[in-house]
């Protein structure tokens, strides 16, 4: 690889082209106009819980369930439970989706505290901009440490913006996480059981989060972005069956110093891991490919391992840096399975390898 002038402005064009956050306009893509009071019709359930606090409901007479459509929040610092069951016409309806924009931008609602208690679902832009509200309390009753949480599904920006959320319990559950889901929110910590898709940037600039622990084998996928700017996790835990880590999926957690990945995972995306500049020792099985900068700007990294020898390490891929000009890590020491594609890299970039 010949590092000229023209090989550098490449790299950097690229860098800049992989750092770039996600069009703005694409983020509520999807999502309708917020219910009010004055677009219900005569077959919704309205529900008083408190004085100033009005929730509107749609029935589903086939199986006695219903979704909380809409709402009135007047009072500050509102907060109350959602309620388990309602009523209309002498019928009752078990409470079990929180429906599109139910709570946007309802800036006033502070917590969602226990009393619904089988709530599977979140639709899309459900408590988008609720920049005030602090925790949600969806739990079957039997616990409050994540293991009752009954949330199976979170769609996309259901929480954008909520930069006050400090309550992550509630998602420990969910299968399905929408893109956008947490964009900007202020979680704690990411802990997640079971889950089985992760949308794109489903936790852009969760720049709270101190760790990311994803458990179960359901999840093949980290999508494009799904932790890009999560810059206080200080450790990022992937178990067996992901598969494909996406573009810019944990660019900028520069908290990071040690990566591990299973021994599942196949792709890395181009800048995957970019700006993660803490990141010290990187350990990974059997890749088949790492992607165009996908460890680019990581000047801190002494040593990568890999137990495939013939993982395709892409253009500044690792050990490359750019400030104000194209730099190598010196210091980088590569080890692996010796004759194959990883050993040509280091030694055309002039890294230690096997020493």
């Amino acid at each position: 690889m010949k590092h000229n002038l023209r090989r550098a402005l490449a790299a950097t064009a690229a860098t800049l082209a992989v750092i770039a956050p996600l069009p703005m306009q694409n983020i509520t893509s999807g999502i309708i106009a917020p219910m009010t009071a004055s677009a219900l019709v005569s077959d919704k359930i309205e529900w008083q819980v408190a004085d100033g606090i009005t929730l509107y409901f749609e029935s589903d007479r086939s199986n006695f369930s219903c979704t909380l459509t809409g709402s009135d929040i007047t009072v500050n610092n509102a907060t109350f439970a959602i309620p388990d069951n309602v009523s209309q016409n002498g019928r009752t309806f078990r409470v079990t989706t929180i429906g599109s924009n139910a709570f946007r931008d309802k800036k006033n609602l502070r917590a969602i505290t226990q009393d619904a208690k089988h709530i599977t679902s979140i639709e899309s832009g459900a408590f988008l901009g609720c920049s005030n509200l602090y925790s949600v309390s969806l739990f079957d009753g039997t616990g409050t440490d994540g293991s009752a949480a009954t949330v199976r599904y979170i769609g996309g920006s259901a929480f954008k913006d909520c930069t006050s959320l400090k309550d992550s319990k509630f998602i420990q559950n969910a299968e399905h996480i929408g893109s956008w889901a947490f964009w900007g929110s202020g979680l704690p910590t990411v802990y997640l059981r079971n889950v089985r898709s992760i949308g794109e940037a489903a936790f852009y600039n969760c720049t709270n989060v101190s760790s990311i622990n994803i458990y179960g084998s359901s999840l093949r996928k980290i999508s494009n972005f799904a932790f890009y700017n999560c810059s206080s996790a200080g450790y990022i835990s992937l178990h067996d069956g992901v598969e494909y880590i996406g573009k810019s999926a944990f660019a900028h957690c520069s908290k990071i110093t040690e990566l591990s990945l299973p021994s599942t995972v196949r792709t890395i995306d181009t800048g995957a891991f970019m700006n993660c500049s803490r990141l010290k020792n990187v350990t990974t099985v059997h890749v088949d490919s790492i992607m165009d900068h996908a460890f680019f700007n990581c000047p801190n990294i002494t040593q990568f391992k890999s137990g495939y020898r013939n993982t395709a390490l892409g253009d500044y891929s690792l050990g490359f840096s750019y400030i104000n000009k194209l730099e190598k890590n010196a210091s980088l020491h590569i080890e692996a399975p010796s004759g194959g594609s990883v050993q040509a890299y280091a030694t055309i970039n002039g890294f230690s390898f096997n020493l």
